[in-house]
This record gives C-alpha cells, sequence and structure tokens, in this order.
C-alpha cells in the first residue's frame, strides 16, 4: 500500500499540470516530500564515500541538488566538523561531502512526520513543514563519531517546474525542499 502511494506520488508530480493541486493529492505530495529527505541521506552517504568512483559521486551531487528550490537553499547538517560553521547552501555542503571534509558520512531519520501540511501562499505555490529526528554517525580517519541525535525542520513546497516530456516542454506540480533547519 506504502509503495502503491509513492509511485502515485511520483506519477502525479511528473504528470499533474492542473492549475491547482486539490486536497486529495496533498498526501501523495507529503509520501513524495518525505523520501526526497530519505533521498538526500543516502546520496550524502553515497558522495562522502571515496570508494566510489568521483564521476558517480558527482551524478549523485545532481541529483541530490535537484532536491532543492535552488542551489542555494540553506541546509543545517550536523555533518560538518564542529569548528564549521552548520548552516551552508546545499551546494557548499554536497561540494564539501564530495571533498571528504566531513568524512563518510551515515545519516538517520526517524519520527518524521508533517506538522504543518501544505498552505497556499501568495506565490500560488504551496508550503508545508515535516519536523523529524536525525541522527549522524562520521568516519574521519578511522574513527567513528556520532553526532548526538538532534529535530530538525524542512520546510516543502509544491511548486510548478518546467519538465520535459520527450521534447515538449510541460509545466506541472513537483515537491521539493526548500530548507532544512
Amino acid at each position: 500500500m506504502a509503495k502503491e502511494a509513492a509511485l502515485d506520488a511520483y506519477g502525479m508530480e511528473h504528470t499533474f499540470s492542473a492549475a491547482e493541486v486539490t486536497e486529495a493529492q496533498f498526501p501523495g505530495f507529503k509520501t513524495r516530500a518525505i523520501e526526497k529527505l530519505q533521498d538526500l541521506s543516502d546520496y550524502l552517504e553515497v558522495i562522502s564515500n571515496t570508494e566510489y568512483e568521483r564521476s558517480m559521486r558527482k551524478q549523485m551531487m545532481e541529483q541530490a541538488l535537484a532536491l532543492f528550490t535552488t542551489k542555494d537553499a540553506i541546509v543545517e547538517m550536523d555533518a560538518s566538523p564542529l569548528d564549521q560553521a552548520r548552516a551552508h547552501t546545499i551546494r557548499r555542503l554536497l561540494k564539501g561531502t564530495l571533498n571528504h571534509e566531513y568524512g563518510l558520512v551515515k545519516i538517520g531519520l526517524s519520527d518524521i512526520a508533517f506538522t504543518d501540511g501544505f498552505v497556499r501562499t501568495a506565490d500560488g505555490n504551496y508550503r508545508g513543514v515535516i519536523d523529524y529526528t536525525q541522527s549522524v554517525a562520521r568516519v574521519i580517519a578511522d574513527e567513528i563519531s556520532v553526532d548526538e541525535t538532534k529535530g530538525k525542520r524542512a520546510t516543502v513546497i509544491v511548486m510548478k517546474v518546467e519538465k520535459d516530456f520527450g521534447g515538449t516542454s510541460e509545466m506541472v506540480w513537483e515537491v521539493l525542499i526548500e530548507e532544512i533547519k
């Protein structure tokens, strides 16, 4: 059943081109938003792992960037060393991860829940908030450090984006991550 909902959400955001999102469609977008947070954690783990080819890790970096509304979205991740700022643009965080500045990173997510459902904003988009618990384990120079588990908040947006369907461009609704704090 959950798999069907995920497939519906995926299909919906890539084919849905109505002027507005209906209440019945929000559960699919919520499912997809949570999946995107989990995808980001998976991408960070692969990007940080130098056993994978750099070209593959760069591809994962591009896929991770595509989860966000902009490459300059602010992300506070506890994967950063304590002597560095924890808030970065997603582009800076991914480049640092690719360059192994944070070591091998494994991020666990739990207690994921929408605390604010999607609400239409003045710009015609729909904004929602997901709260979750994040734990981070890093391996640097064969030493494992586990940062304490912390509460996180992600703002997600359902917005119209341009997609190419076999040479034809169409504006469709897609859920993207705006920021993580």
